[in-house]
């Protein structure tokens, strides 16, 4: 039995312990013993004395329900994140600081081709020789080839939300 317990009946588990006692046995304080007991959680046997068995349920009790709190203010807490998440991105949308990835790639997709256009017609231009407007036409055509790979990777990494592993950064550059 420990030290300054006495037993309420022949059962062990119905023994009475200090108010000391009790609170170095949950880890806690004596005031916050006492302020749980203020709040019904745990029993009080008589002045400053406490049923063990009881105290120590009263105790799981709270912790218990400590825990249920935290776990439903954790999911309100990222509830309202999302909530704030989606308002900022109809703002955004709404001011035209992004757009949908479908819009920037058809967006980008008829300038190019306009610019293709203007460079088909560089080697007429150019000379009347025909030989020399063959290469500067293939020249042209490499440029717009190696463009338009580099472009339909950058379409597939927006599409998908991932960076292009291959694009230079700006130390590179």
């Amino acid at each position: 039995m420990l030290a300054g317990t006495k037993p309420a009946a022949a059962d062990p588990l119905a023994a009475e312990i200090s108010a000391p006692q009790m609170a170095e046995l949950l880890g806690l304080t004596p005031r916050r013993l006492q302020q749980l007991a203020g709040e019904g959680w745990i029993t009080k046997s008589g002045r400053g004395r406490y049923p063990l068995t009881a105290g120590v349920k009263g105790y799981l009790r709270f912790l218990e329900e400590s825990a249920k709190r935290s776990t439903d203010k954790d999911g309100e807490r990222r509830l309202r994140e999302i909530r704030i998440e989606r308002e900022e991105l109809a703002l955004a949308k709404e001011k035209r600081a992004v757009i949908p990835t479908e819009d920037a790639i058809a967006a980008t997709d008829d300038v190019l081709g306009m610019l293709k256009a203007d460079l088909d017609g560089i080697p007429a231009r150019l000379t009347r020789d025909l030989e020399e407007r063959a290469k500067v036409k293939t020249e042209i055509d490499g440029v717009l080839a190696r463009a338009a790979k580099r472009l339909t990777k950058a379409a597939r990494h927006l599409r998908t939300g991932g960076d292009d592993p291959d694009a230079e950064t700006e130390d590179d550059a």
